[in-house]
């Protein structure tokens, strides 16, 4: 049974999901406007092999709203996280744009992290042209109230995915300290796939153990075994 815990940020409030379990603890990170439920299905079939952390971020799911949903935000509310679980050396679990969030802290921190598991995301490559901006819709009240939702308005939410774009971009995988193993979806861009292709050759901690046929915003659901085998890759990489 997860504890639900609180945790306070600059000025609003995450919603934590500690589950028990062995050691090495996972700490897992959502897509751009996921929720923790997410990850149901992948915490169903850890089956407690491992403690699972996985937290809401601001103006997402059960979390508070704020008036910050930076880069810089989020990563802070990594550490705020690990320190209020008191959780040592986590692998990081991170889909979509959650896979960058855990390599910019990987690399930020790297006595914080023991590894890391990338599941379709992370890709060392932007996407988006030429002041491109995707159009996202605003939350609704009914998902909200269910945990299901981004609070961010369309504008905000644009803003977000831009910037963690940008930041994909900029993923300097030769400055970890910890190994990853990676998910890979059919569906994901060409470039993205290359991208990957190009930082594997170039580090041998760095591999793709699973490629899965489905979308990218479907390998939580279709996939969800893959994702674990994954994770017990990692652990055997890291320890």
């Amino acid at each position: 049974m997860s504890v639900q815990l609180t945790v306070q940020t600059s000025d609003t409030q995450l919603h934590v999901e500690d589950a028990p379990g062995g050691t090495p603890p996972m700490l897992f990170l959502n897509g751009a406007l996921g929720t923790v439920r997410d990850w149901d299905l992948v915490i169903e079939r850890l089956a407690g092999n491992y403690r699972a952390i996985r937290f809401d971020a601001r103006g997402r799911g059960q979390s508070g709203a704020s008036a910050d949903y930076s880069l810089s935000g989020a990563l802070e509310d990594i550490g705020r996280v690990v320190e209020s679980t008191g959780v040592q050396k986590p692998i990081l679990v991170g889909w979509s744009a959650g896979a960058t969030l855990a390599v910019a802290y990987a690399v930020a921190n790297p006595e914080q992290v023991a590894g890391l598991v990338l599941v379709d995301g992370g890709y060392p490559v932007s996407v988006l042209r030429g002041g491109e901006r995707p159009r996202v819709p605003g939350g609704g009240l009914l998902s909200r109230l269910f945990g299901r939702s981004s609070q961010l308005s369309g504008a905000e939410a644009g803003d977000v995915l831009v910037e963690l774009d940008q930041a994909a971009g900029e993923l300097d995988f030769g400055a970890l300290h910890c190994g990853a193993e990676c998910v890979v979806a059919g569906g994901s861009p060409a470039a993205q796939r290359e991208a990957l292709d190009e930082v594997t050759a170039a580090h041998p901690n760095i591999s793709v153990f699973a490629r899965v046929d489905c979308s990218p915003d479907q390998v939580l659901q279709k996939a969800p075994d893959a994702v674990v085998s994954t994770i017990d890759a990692a652990v055997r990489q890291s320890f």
